[in-house]
């Protein structure tokens, strides 16, 4: 039964019983408290009460004969002390008074100034402090932005629920989660927008979860939620598929149905884990992994994965070394163009020539460096040793020598609003024409409103932009139709086998009578057969580029296959 608001439990820890009456009788006649006062004349049997109960106020006599209150509150156990103690003193010594509330004592009165009044002054004193180291404990618990548990109350409810599972022969697991992409939601709508969808997806996962399950926010995009009342795995694998359902439904936010996805990491004790600390590790492992998956996934813990994610780490550590170190370089797939025959240009490839295993393609690096963000720095590293070493090499493009040299961006990049101006500004260094240099982008990156701003920008230097593996990912026309976009390059699976697969043939038709009505070149990728190139040629696509034409070469091969090409034209 909960007690009224003012009503409150005193303790009186005092020998001397008509000191102990006294005191009792003033706090019965308080005006805003109703007291329920217990006695007690032995200090051990005190100490022990307030184990058991938790008291309001503790009025203790400060002489014990041999001990003094000081001395007890010094020799206090750990959980008594936050107890509200006051010292009742026949001295009007300061320094001892000093020391009483030193050694912990919330407040001190004379017994000479004992009444009804005073009493109730101290004990409102105590009663408010009480209340604010409340609501602080409950603050520095609480996340500020969402109202859901923090990193804090979350690892303390978290250590808790292990040493009742370990008593109890129970499990208990963590479901690790952070949001896809939300990085471009900041950065493309601002910190206001992120932050009030951080609000509303807590307020969805939320409403999903049973009332027994604790969800906090540990910073940033990351949750956790934390499990106690299950039987087997699936059952916690239905918790995130459930939650991640809730997610994928648009989210109405000023204006604007944004679209947000998650990824589950599961840990389990005892069976992964043992301690808060292990836990916690091991839901980030398996989380990590989720994300590696492509994302929206859900994963669980096993020890084959920790050792997965530490490969990934010194991978990712190899990589930023190596650019320090300059070991990627530029490889060049031609592009022909589909009526003469001859090289149009070429899509410039990353290669990593690393000291210790050779030449590396990007399916080892690409998804490791995609996932700790160093895509960023190897695509701005790309352009700019390409273009330093074709200048070394006298190969730049110029209206001598038309090739467009075609780079693959990440949405990191596009998300840069200064993007436009810092390439325009580097072409000029290098003396090249912004209208030789293209920049591939995926579909997905088309649905950004920040992206769309800077690939404007782009065209309205004079960069080509062109849309990779078209046809395969948000596909959305009227992107098309709004978007400044000079080249549609359709993706491979559209153009292997056209001889037999009416399908593929019938899609790269389409692709390239879009283009033609919009204006638009069309690369034909992938081309892997001679009767393929010759199906994309009679289909009116303007340039075309696979292993068939042309694989992937250095660049001495390549300035070797421009100076031929060169002299074929010059004779």
């Amino acid at each position: 039964m909960t007690k009224p608001d003012n009503s409150l439990r005193i303790l009186i820890v005092d020998d001397d019983q008509d000191d102990a009456l006294l005191i009792r009788k003033y706090l019965g006649r308080m005006e805003r408290f109703e007291a329920r006062v217990t006695v007690e004349s032995d200090l051990d049997r005190a100490v022990e009460l307030c184990k058991r109960n938790r008291y309001d106020a503790v009025f203790i006599d400060y002489y014990w004969g041999d001990r003094t209150a000081e001395d007890v509150l010094r020799n206090l156990p750990a959980q008594l002390k936050t107890t509200p103690f006051v010292v009742v003193t026949s001295t009007n010594d300061l320094k001892v008074n000093a020391s009483v509330v030193d050694a912990g004592a919330w407040d001190f009165i004379y017994k000479d100034d004992l009444g009804s009044r005073m009493l109730e002054r101290i004990v409102l004193n105590v009663v408010q402090r009480q209340r604010h180291e409340r609501e602080m404990h409950q603050l520095i618990r609480q996340d500020s932005l969402t109202g859901l548990a923090n990193r804090m109350m979350f690892e303390e409810q978290l250590k808790r629920a292990l040493s009742r599972a370990e008593r109890h022969k129970r499990r208990v697991a963590i479901l690790a989660m952070d949001l896809d992409d939300f990085k471009n939601v900041n950065d493309s709508l601002g910190h206001d927008t992120g932050d009030l969808l951080l609000q509303l997806v807590a307020d969805r996962l939320q409403r999903e979860l049973r009332e027994e399950d604790l969800l906090a926010r540990l910073g940033g995009d990351e949750f956790a939620i934390l499990v106690q009342d299950f039987t087997t795995e699936d059952e916690l694998e239905t918790i995130a598929l459930k939650l991640l359902a809730a997610l994928r439904a648009p989210i109405p936010i000023r204006g604007i149905n944004s679209r947000i996805s998650g990824s589950f990491g599961i840990a389990i004790y005892p069976d992964h884990a043992h301690s808060p600390l292990e836990m916690m590790r091991y839901a980030d492992i398996a989380l990590y992994e989720a994300k590696a998956h492509g994302r929206r996934d859900v994963v669980t813990f096993d020890s084959d994965l920790e050792q997965g994610l530490m490969v990934s780490l010194e991978l990712e550590q190899d990589i930023r070394r190596a650019l320090d170190q300059g070991e990627f370089e530029p490889w060049f797939q031609p592009r022909f163009d589909s009526h003469t025959g001859r090289v149009s240009g070429a899509e410039v490839l990353a290669r990593w020539r690393h000291p210790l295993r050779g030449l590396l393609l990007p399916g080892v690096f690409i998804p490791v460096a995609e996932r700790s963000s160093l895509m960023l720095d190897i695509d701005q590293y790309m352009i700019r040793r390409t273009l330093d070493l074709l200048a070394s090499n006298h190969s730049l493009p110029s209206p001598e020598r038309p090739w467009r040299l075609g780079f693959n961006i990440t949405v990191a990049q596009l998300l840069n609003l200064d993007l436009a101006d810092e390439l325009a500004t580097l072409c000029t260094g290098y003396g090249v024409e912004p209208r030789y240099l293209e920049f591939e982008i995926v579909e997905r990156s088309l649905v950004d409103r920040t992206a769309q701003q800077t690939l404007g920008q782009l065209r309205q230097k004079g960069f080509g932009v062109a849309i990779d593996d078209f046809g395969t990912g948000f596909s959305c026309l009227a992107y098309l139709r709004t978007l400044a976009v000079s080249t549609l390059k359709i993706d491979q699976s559209f153009t292997s086998g056209l001889q037999s697969d009416q399908a593929a043939r019938g899609i790269c038709e389409a692709i390239i009578c879009l283009g033609q009505r919009l204006d638009l070149a069309v690369v034909a990728e992938g081309i892997e057969s001679e009767s393929d190139w010759r199906i994309v040629r009679e289909l009116g696509a303007t340039t075309g580029q696979g292993n068939f034409l042309a694989r992937p070469m250095p660049l001495k091969d390549w300035v070797e296959a421009l100076a031929e090409q060169s002299v074929q034209e010059g004779a």
